[in-house]
C-alpha cells in the first residue's frame, strides 16, 4: 500500500501492481460496496497522490511523464472525470522539473497546483504555481448514492408525486441500446425520453409534464431487459 486516506469509516487505498495503477474505495455506512479500478501506464510515474475524498468521491493525481493528471471518481454515480492539471517543460532543459515536488489542493471553486523549478538560473529551486478555476465541475457536496448493479435498474421518479417535472434515474449495466417512454393510463404513448446507446454506469433524465393533465403515467425503460414504474403527476 502506497497511499491511503481514512473518511470515518470509509477509505480509499492505492497502489502500483507492475506496470498498473490501482485504485480501491470501500463504504461502511451500512452498506459495504467495494469499487476497483485499475489504470494501465509504461513509464516510471510516482504513485497517486489523493488530494481529496469525502461523500463517495475522490480526487486523485499522478505524474505520467511531463504531465499532472488529476482523476475525479464519483462512485455515487460510478463516473471517472480526468483532467490535465499541468504539463512541465517537454525540452531537456527542464526535464528535472518532472521530478520535483509538487503538489494540488482544492479551495471552494479553485484548484492550486504548485511545483519546484530550477528555470529561473541560478537561483535554486524556487516554487511556482498555478490557480485553475473549477466552477462546479469539481464539488464534495452530498449525492445520492446508487450502488453497482448486476443488471439495469430503473428506480423510481423523484420527486413522485410530482408537479410538472421530475428526475428519473437509471443504472446500466453495459452498453446497450435504451429506450425510455412514458405512457399515460390507456397505454398511449406520451414522450419518449431516451432512445439511443448508452455506456455502462448511472443516467439520469428530466421528465416535463407540464403540458399534461394530472393522472397515473407510467415509464418505462426497454434495454437487456425491461422494467416500469408509476409515475403520479398533480397540478
Amino acid at each position: 500500500m502506497d497511499n491511503s486516506a481514512i473518511d470515518t469509516m470509509n477509505y480509499i487505498v492505492v497502489w502500483q501492481d507492475h506496470n498498473a495503477i490501482n485504485f480501491k474505495r470501500v463504504y461502511n455506512n451500512g452498506q459495504a460496496v467495494t469499487f476497483e479500478d485499475r489504470f494501465i501506464y509504461f513509464s516510471q510515474t510516482e504513485t497517486p497522490r489523493i488530494v481529496s475524498f469525502k461523500n463517495h468521491k475522490a480526487f486523485v493525481t499522478w505524474n505520467p511523464g511531463n504531465e499532472v493528471q488529476g482523476l475525479l471518481f464519483n462512485d455515487n454515480i460510478q463516473s471517472l472525470e480526468g483532467y490535465l492539471l499541468h504539463r512541465f517543460e517537454s525540452s531537456e532543459k527542464f526535464w528535472g522539473e518532472t521530478y520535483t515536488s509538487w503538489s494540488t489542493d482544492i479551495y471552494n471553486d479553485k484548484l492550486f497546483f504548485t511545483y519546484e523549478s530550477a528555470r529561473a538560473g541560478d537561483t535554486g529551486y524556487d516554487i511556482w504555481g498555478n490557480v485553475q478555476y473549477i466552477g462546479d465541475a469539481i464539488d464534495f457536496n452530498p449525492q445520492l448514492f446508487f450502488p453497482p448493479a448486476n443488471d439495469d435498474v430503473l428506480y423510481q421518479n423523484f420527486p413522485n408525486p410530482f408537479n410538472a417535472r421530475t428526475r428519473i434515474v437509471y443504472q446500466l449495466f453495459t452498453l446497450q441500446k435504451v429506450k425510455i417512454t412514458v405512457y399515460d393510463v390507456m397505454g398511449r404513448e406520451v414522450r419518449v425520453l431516451v432512445d439511443q446507446y448508452q455506456s455502462r454506469g448511472v443516467h439520469e433524465v428530466e421528465f416535463d409534464g407540464s403540458d399534461l393533465p394530472s393522472g397515473i403515467y407510467f415509464c418505462r425503460m426497454e434495454a437487456f431487459r425491461s422494467h416500469v414504474i408509476k409515475l403520479l403527476l398533480i397540478k
